[in-house]
């Protein structure tokens, strides 16, 4: 008994070695070789390898259509964010100085100095000097920047603030009190005591005049460009307004005071002023308030022109796809095998299409084909890249 046991297991093995031999002759055969055995129809629709590999092909058409577009849209609107722009004028303390006093005499003299820096002199104006007089004698002098802006004598204790010409101003000034000398009366001292005294001036806030933004222009996009629009809507006060300037990239689109508050501008500007990827629009102005709303960038398309191609058919070879001795055989090469690619293929005004991830896809158009010139057109449904376009007289 266990001898007839031992002889079963051994022919099951043998069995099972004898059927996984069978299997691996059938995988490593030639896709039309196991096809004919296993009874199937080898009509490759899409994957990884090639369609017929019996060297009768006949090449009727070779081509590389590279990148074809897809545009699903006419209009293209790239909305910018709304934009505040303004200066802002206000008085403030650039220096100032609890008391000076200054005395001069005919054997000796004190002179007062007060230093103070200007950050902007283009955005600082009505620059003044303000000081309370506790105690006066003699002419007071005083000089910036070795420049004399004030020589006399004060008789009361409140002044009229004294303007600092624009014209003397530097980044860095000095600030120079002197009193006259009391001349022939040489035992008498002149001289001048002053509090609170301060250097102020209206400083104009500028780091809100400008703005700067950026919008993308795909390839798809700027292939297919017609024209181009600037669109936005201006509320500003316009008694007090500079000029907007508008700038798309380095070209300048706009330069004017609008109609505020009135109507939502539309202004077409050439297409070349666009490039492909990042774009920017920047605004700018030198005073006044305005608040800019319901601005974009909108781009009119072309319509696409899918690519063509055409092919010619002898007499004998449409003669032999008629009776079924032979098959005519597109197919696309892609570049990857990652992204999605769907279209049509328009065949002398017959559509097929197609939707696969693989490297290529095949498909018979015998149907479809005329006898002499034949038209193929390519029609995606997404941007997609093709590197190859074959069609093919495939015997059967």
């Amino acid at each position: 008994m266990k001898s007839k046991r031992g002889q079963a297991a051994a022919a099951a093995a043998l069995l099972a070695v004898i059927a996984g031999l069978i299997v691996l002759y059938i995988i490593f055969l030639q896709p039309e070789d196991r096809a004919e055995l296993l009874g199937e129809d080898f009509r490759i629709r899409s994957g990884s390898t090639s369609l017929r590999g019996s060297g009768k092909n006949i090449t009727l058409l070779n081509e590389t259509p590279g990148r074809i577009d897809f545009l699903s849209q006419k209009k293209i609107d790239h909305g910018i964010p709304t934009t505040h722009l303004f200066t802002h004028t206000q008085g403030v303390v650039i220096e100032q100085l609890n008391s000076l006093s200054v005395r001069r005499s005919v054997f000796s003299s004190e002179d007062g100095s007060m230093e103070f820096s200007i950050n902007d002199l283009a955005n600082t104006e009505n620059v003044l000097l303000s000081f309370v007089v506790t105690q006066n004698k003699g002419q007071l002098l005083i000089t910036v920047n070795d420049q004399e802006i004030f020589n006399r004598e004060i008789a009361t204790a409140n002044v009229a603030p004294i303007s600092i010409p624009q014209r003397v101003l530097r980044q860095d000034n000095v600030i120079v009190f002197q009193v006259s000398s009391p001349g022939a009366a040489f035992w008498r001292t002149n001289r001048y005591a002053l509090q609170d005294v301060k250097v102020t001036a209206d400083v104009t806030r500028t780091d809100a005049r400008r703005s700067r933004s950026v919008f993308l222009i795909a390839n798809a996009e700027y292939n297919n460009f017609d024209r181009a629009f600037l669109k936005f809507q201006p509320d500003c006060n316009i008694n007090t307004a500079s000029p907007l300037e508008i700038f798309i990239n380095e070209f300048n689109v706009y330069s004017a005071v609008p109609d505020c508050g009135v109507q939502r501008l539309r202004l077409e500007f050439p297409t070349t002023y666009l490039r492909r990827g990042d774009n920017e629009i920047s605004l700018s102005i030198e005073r006044g308030d305005y608040t800019i709303s319901q601005m974009g960038i909108e781009t009119e398309l072309k319509e696409v022109d899918f690519p063509v191609y055409y092919f010619d058919v002898s007499e004998e070879q449409f003669r032999g796809i008629h009776n079924n001795s032979k098959e005519v055989i597109v197919r696309l090469d892609f570049v990857d095998s990652v992204d999605r690619k769907q279209g049509q293929l328009i065949v002398n005004g017959h559509i097929n299409g197609f939707d696969t991830k693989e490297l290529f896809v095949e498909d018979d158009i015998s149907r479809d084909i005329e006898r002499g010139n034949n038209a193929i057109k390519i029609k995606p449904e997404r941007t997609v890249d093709i590197r190859k376009m074959t069609v093919s007289v495939v015997e059967t």
